[in-house]
Parts: structure tokens; sequence; C-alpha cells
């Protein structure tokens, strides 16, 4: 009896250990550092702005390792990397002033910094450049010398919106 007792006990503690032991799988190699794969613009992208005005949002990007299987199979998933360093540099030709011209991401992979159009108009370019992995670099669009005001806004055919639609374009100097 007491031999049946306890291969009872040795059964049901092998099935509350394997599940634990199958999720725990791989938790040791979050130790090793994960090369850059995906760096992605989360927010920020195509904004417009007036020279030398800031542009509304934040420029956010994320930044990715590679795919990752689970102990379960599937596809698999891509980690945050925390702690990157990007660098971010107005591409030639481009006026645009980018603070902090340096960042590190957070636990979630992210980093915000904040754009400001220069004095120059039309379309212009910012290169995000991983240290870890130059070849990794994105560029992200800012427009200058255009705001648009009630883009966002919806209405049905013969309806008069809320908020009049308003573009304004200026040249360099800051005239219409």
């Amino acid at each position: 009896m007491q031999q049946k007792h306890c291969r009872m006990w040795r059964a049901m503690l092998l099935t509350l250990l394997l599940p634990v032991c199958l999720l725990l799988n791989g938790c040791g190699d979050s130790q090793q550092k994960l090369p850059v794969d995906q760096v992605t613009i989360l927010q920020g992208d195509s904004q417009c702005a007036l020279p030398g005005e800031p542009f509304e949002k934040t420029l956010r990007v994320e930044v990715l390792g590679p795919v990752q299987k689970s102990a379960f199979g599937g596809k698999g998933s891509r980690e945050p990397l925390a702690g990157e360093k990007l660098r971010f540099e107005p591409s030639p030709h481009s006026d645009l002033t980018i603070e902090p011209a340096e960042a590190t991401t957070d636990v979630s992979g992210c980093v915000d910094v904040k754009v400001t159009a220069g004095k120059r108009t039309g379309d212009q370019y910012i290169d995000i450049i991983p240290a870890s992995a130059p070849s990794r670099r994105i560029q992200a669009r800012f427009i200058s010398g255009i705001r648009i005001s009630g883009s966002g806004l919806q209405g049905t055919a013969g309806e008069t919106l809320a908020e009049p639609l308003k573009v304004k374009l200026v040249r360099e100097d800051g005239t219409p």
C-alpha cells in the first residue's frame, strides 16, 4: 500500500513539474545578447510642419531581434531589444534637428526622439542607424513647408464638416 502511495505521489509530482520545466525551457538564454534583426518606425513618419516648427508627434522606433521559436513550436516571435544604441542623422541636404541625436532603447525595445523642421522645404529624411548593426539602417520621411489641418475629419456627401480642411504652403523664408 505504501509503495502504491509513493508511485501516486511521484506521478503527481511529475505531472506538475513537467509543464513548469517546459515553460522555463530557454529562460537561461535571455542572458545572451541577440543581434538586431529588424528596425521599425511605429509613429512619426511622413509628418508635415512649417519651417522651424517641431513635428507634432515624436518619432518612435522599435528594435527587434531575430525570430525565436518557442518551446511549443509554432512560428515563434521577435524579442524587443533593450539597451540598443541608435543614431539619428539627417540625410544629406536635410536640415532637420533631432533631439537626442543618439538614444538607447528601453525595455520594450523602443526609443522616442523629437524632430524639428529646419528652413529647407520639401521631403527630408532621417537615417536611423543601429550602432551594433549599421546594415539594418532605415529612413524616416518628413515634409517641411506645409501644414495640413482637418485632414482626419470624416463626413458623408453633402454634410458640412465641423472644421474646414486647411492647407498652408510656405517657401523657405516663411512666405506663402
